[in-house]
């Protein structure tokens, strides 16, 4: 395994953040490391620190899970299934970031397609640049039922963490993007920083929904709803007649 820089930590509970690919994963993961920055609590992505050494990242965060039982620390975003199989994550606070998977789906067609950086030269880069030449052959709707089928499992494992593992704080995309400040004062709360006023206003300042889309853009739009947009019809009856029992238990059908 390579590095991950541990370090020295107050002896406080771990925290952890588990959500899906294209729900703001990233840019949540920025927020909640810079609002436990302000308790002196670091950060491990060990999904990045796989993608940076073309390691799985499956293989890479199920085999390291024991570092989460390291009081002091921020792990994640986890963003797939494989969630299921890190029965560590029940030691630490957990963020599970949620969106409507009909939008996450779109949004991870675009990714894969056209804005996503490329993994470190191996066996990750290769299965990658393999995805990528699928999901133009095969378009927006077609890429997006082809991926539904992997879609489904991350969903349920987040639904399983939600329903049955203790200290979860559950986050919604849509409310992040309609409404930021109080979005922001929930989640600094939930983080034990809710007290820290200069570090909120500085996220605050630096946040922008206001987006131009751009299919080669990482932040290709935000507005919730593009399936609706992007889909034909029979795509969008496909997709939500597939994911109704995840759609329904978050409350998007």
């Amino acid at each position: 395994m390579p590095d991950v820089g541990l370090q020295t930590a107050a002896k406080a509970a771990s925290w952890s953040l588990v959500t899906a690919f294209k729900a703001a994963s990233s840019y949540v993961g920025g927020i909640m490391t810079q609002l436990l920055a302000a308790r002196g609590i670091p950060s491990i992505d060990m999904a990045q620190l796989a993608f940076q050494n073309s390691i799985p990242e499956d293989q890479f965060c199920i085999e390291g899970q024991t570092l989460l039982e390291r009081p002091g620390y921020f792990f994640g975003p986890f963003r797939d299934a494989y969630v299921g199989q890190m029965p560590a994550l029940a030691k630490t606070n957990i963020v599970v970031q949620i969106r409507d998977p009909r939008d996450c789906l779109v949004s991870y067609y675009y990714s894969v397609a056209f804005s996503h950086g490329l993994p470190a030269p191996g066996p990750a880069r290769d299965k990658f640049m393999i995805e990528r030449e699928t999901a133009l052959s095969l378009g927006v709707d077609e890429y997006s039922l082809l991926s539904m089928k992997t879609y489904l499992p991350i969903f349920r494992e987040m639904i399983t963490i939600i329903e049955t593992m203790p200290n979860v704080y559950v986050s919604r995309y849509e409310e992040m993007v309609s409404d930021f400040a109080p979005w922001l004062d929930r989640l600094a709360d939930y983080l034990g920083v809710g007290d820290h006023a200069d570090v909120k206003h500085a996220i605050i300042r630096a946040a922008s929904f206001d987006v131009s889309e751009d299919q080669f853009k990482h932040k290709r739009q935000v507005t919730p709803g593009d399936f609706e947009r992007k889909l034909m019809p029979q795509t969008q009856a496909e997709l939500t007649h597939y994911l109704e029992p995840v759609l329904t238990k978050l409350g998007y059908v």
